[in-house]
C-alpha cells in the first residue's frame, strides 16, 4: 500500500485468485504490518490509517445499500478493476461502485456477458 500525500492506493499486492473457491478471502486493503483489513466480499473497504489524505477525503467503500443479489458480482466486478489499474483513488473506487449499481438497475442483472448481444446493448445504450 501507498503511504504518501497521494490519494492513490496501489493494489499491487492482489492475487490473481479470482475464479477460485479462494476468492471469498481476497485481500483488497492491507495494514502496514500486511495483515488483512478489508476482503472483497466484506461490506465495507476500509482505507482509514492506510493511505494519508485530507481530512475531508473518504476513506470507506461501502456496498452496503447494494441489493444483496447484484452485491458479490459488483465487488468482484470492481476488485478486477482495480487490479488492472493497479493505483486508483478510493473516490474513483466510490464512483465505480455508483456506476455499477446504476447499470445493474437499469439491466435488472450483474450478467455483464449480456451487454455483448447487440440487441441487449442497442436497448440499454438507448436508456
Amino acid at each position: 500500500m501507498v503511504l504518501s500525500k497521494s490519494v492513490l492506493i496501489d493494489f499491487t499486492h492482489l492475487k490473481e485468485l479470482t475464479g477460485t473457491k479462494q476468492e471469498h478471502s481476497l485481500p483488497v486493503v492491507l495494514n502496514a504490518d500486511g495483515s488483512v483489513r478489508s476482503r472483497v466480499f466484506d461490506d465495507e473497504w476500509n482505507f482509514k490509517g492506510v493511505i494519508a489524505s485530507g481530512l475531508k477525503t473518504k476513506k470507506i467503500v461501502s456496498f452496503k445499500g447494494i441489493k444483496r443479489v447484484f452485491r458479490p458480482k459488483i465487488q468482484l466486478t470492481l476488485f478486477k478493476i482495480i487490479k488492472y489499474k493497479k493505483r486508483i483513488a478510493v473516490s474513483s473506487i466510490i464512483n465505480l461502485v455508483d456506476a455499477l449499481v446504476i447499470i445493474s438497475s437499469v439491466l435488472g442483472h450483474v450478467d455483464w456477458s449480456k451487454l455483448d448481444d447487440d440487441v441487449i446493448y442497442r436497448e440499454f445504450a438507448q436508456i
